[in-house]
């Protein structure tokens, strides 16, 4: 297993520095000084950092929650003990789902979750799962977006902090230290251009707070839907396009009252 190096640059407290250094920028001013930026990182850098990667379970077709029910009858409460012995037996997505839709029926919400985030974990990439937990989270979570990384749930508690993905204009806007650590990338925060470096297996991304542009191993990229924010003193960025341009799959998969779940899975 290759070493992992995980350097995460601390962007926690409000930054002092006015954004008006960049009011009086032209958009070419921004491009050329993330260029530069992006050159720079790319020939100082020899370390090639290696992505936190997950054994993706085999796609395996599920049975529905509603075949499950079924399946469970009217006294899913007696089947409570073998359900469980045989999830924990064969470690089989199938079986915690089964497991999780029996407690539920039980109306003890917080062990189906358990066995949820444990079904997730072994096939990170079926759909079904997430959407029976988020049907769960509506009650339990209301209006909160939770994000997985290959079916490893991303904690967005720092301390007695916590700072929760928001969605701008229709973007989702994560925690760029929360994000790049369930990554496995490295991030540089370079205060006097307000710009944060990722970098991940010889990938450089180069994203300016309040800009919508950004910088690809030294290529400009098509302008983004939104830009990263400084929100509260954290640095939040978008979502989908730093999971995409690391190699993730992303599935939004929505519910009532705004409460979603953001599912990224290494593309196959």
């Amino acid at each position: 297993m290759k070493k992992r190096y995980l350097s995460i640059a601390t962007v926690l407290v409000t930054l002092s520095i006015s954004t008006s250094v960049f009011a009086d920028s032209s958009n070419s001013s921004v491009l050329n000084k993330l260029k530069d930026i992006g050159k720079s990182e790319q020939s100082s850098s020899t370390q090639v950092l290696s992505p936190i990667t997950t054994t993706l379970g085999t796609t395996t077709q599920l049975a529905t929650v509603e075949e499950i029910k079924a399946e469970l009858g009217d006294n899913p409460q007696d089947q409570l003990v073998t359900l469980k012995a045989a999830a924990e037996n064969n470690a089989d997505a199938a079986d915690y789902l089964r497991l999780a839709v029996a407690y539920e029926l039980t109306n003890d919400n917080n062990l189906a979750v358990e066995a949820l985030h444990k079904a997730i974990s072994l096939a990170p990439e079926q759909k079904e799962i997430y959407e029976e937990l988020v049907t769960i989270y509506k009650t339990k979570n209301p209006g909160k977006i939770s994000v997985f990384v290959n079916g490893d749930k991303i904690d967005f508690k720092d301390g007695n902090d916590e700072v929760n993905p928001v969605i701008v204009n229709g973007s989702t806007l994560v925690p760029i230290r929360k994000i790049t650590e369930k990554l496995g990338a490295k991030v540089d925060w370079v205060a006097n251009t307000l710009t944060a470096n990722i970098r991940l297996l010889g990938k450089t991304v180069a994203l300016v707070q309040d800009s919508t542009n950004a910088i690809v191993d030294g290529q400009a990229v098509p302008p983004l839907e939104v830009p990263a924010q400084n929100l509260n003193g954290h640095i939040v960025v978008p979502l989908r396009f730093v999971g995409e341009q690391f190699n993730k799959s992303v599935e939004y998969i929505p519910s009532d009252n705004g409460t979603a779940i953001i599912s990224l899975v290494d593309k196959r």
